[in-house]
């Protein structure tokens, strides 16, 4: 009988020994979804869409720091912060192009974006390092995750390049790489590459606009505007022909 129980309390799960072993990771999660919940609770009381905000904060954003010299270091925090709220990533890189232009906002942008990776990567790291690789170790079946996950491994640089040019969900690419402990200067260099191509259109769609461009009453510059949808269509039908022709249809991840 003592048997018994011995075996069941070694092979079973121990609830009290989960939490006291991942205690401070449980309540980082915890602050995290109670800052994700009053961020929606707030857009509910307030009536606040996702477009009705991006219009605010562009207003915001064109009132206080365009034009200033402490500007561009004001929206690289903004986008340095915005995996924390689940911000839409497309919307501060339009806003990017739309405040400093085509020539700046690339630049800023690329480098923006490469720095807000850092947040999901580091995330992925801390919290799920240990349990991903646990799941491979049982999981012996290879499957869409497993590939990428073994991409990654073997070359990071490559596959997280790959990656962002096929348009995978951005945080999400983060944290799979940090959950892989892949090394953080090729990931964050192959972040850096990948944004350079697919943040171009949204930037030039942005600096395509004359205010607010999330506004009923925004005018566009049509040559710029046809540009950046021509960029926009030819990165989105590029990164589908690359994923037919390395077969990633049935590869690709489900990150999010």
């Amino acid at each position: 009988m003592s048997q018994t129980s011995t075996r069941t309390e070694n092979d079973g799960f121990n609830f009290s020994s989960f939490l006291r072993d991942n205690a401070v990771k449980i309540i980082a999660l915890v602050f995290w979804l109670a800052i994700v919940v009053a961020v929606v609770v707030y857009q509910r009381s307030t009536g606040l869409g996702p477009q009705a905000l991006a219009a605010d904060l562009a207003e915001q954003l064109q009132q206080n720091i365009a034009g200033t010299w402490w500007g561009a270091l004001v929206y690289i925090l903004v986008y340095f912060l915005r995996p924390i709220i689940l911000f839409p990533a497309s919307i501060l890189t339009i806003l990017g192009g739309n405040l400093y232009g085509a020539w700046l906002g690339v630049p800023l942008v690329v480098l923006a974006g490469s720095i807000s990776a850092i947040i999901p990567y580091f995330a992925g790291r801390w919290l799920f390092g240990n349990a991903t690789e646990a799941a491979d170790e049982a999981d012996a079946e290879a499957g869409r995750l497993r590939k990428f996950a073994d991409a990654l491994r073997d070359n990071p640089f490559q596959t997280v390049v790959t990656m962002r040019l096929l348009f995978l969900p951005y945080d999400g690419v983060s944290i799979f790489a940090g959950s892989l402990n892949v090394p953080f200067i090729p990931f964050f260099i192959a972040t850096a590459v990948g944004n350079i191509v697919g943040s171009m259109p949204f930037v030039l769609l942005g600096a395509s606009v004359e205010g607010n461009p999330f506004t009923a009453d925004a005018e566009f510059r049509p040559w710029v505007f046809g540009l950046a949808a021509v960029l926009l269509v030819l990165s989105i039908g590029g990164s589908q022909l690359y994923k037919r022709m390395r077969g990633d249809d049935r590869a690709t991840p489900a990150t999010e």
